[in-house]
């Protein structure tokens, strides 16, 4: 979960994306795709690098 007050933060954030995986995996966000996901729109990145894999996450407003 994104929280409410990112939306107005400047610069990256990075969430962490773990779950109840035996592994961790992580997404950063840019200030610009916040503001993507906050008009509404959805934006689609690469988490990190983990166990030899990584993920396509989509993330929008739910």
């Amino acid at each position: 979960m994104v929280p409410a007050a990112d939306f107005q933060a400047s610069g990256s954030k990075t969430y962490d994306i773990t779950g109840s995986s035996g592994h961790g995996h992580t997404i950063t966000l840019t200030e610009a795709q916040r503001a993507t996901i906050a008009g509404g729109g959805t934006v689609t990145v690469t988490s990190s690098m983990d166990n030899t894999h990584s993920h396509m996450v989509a993330v929008a407003c739910a």
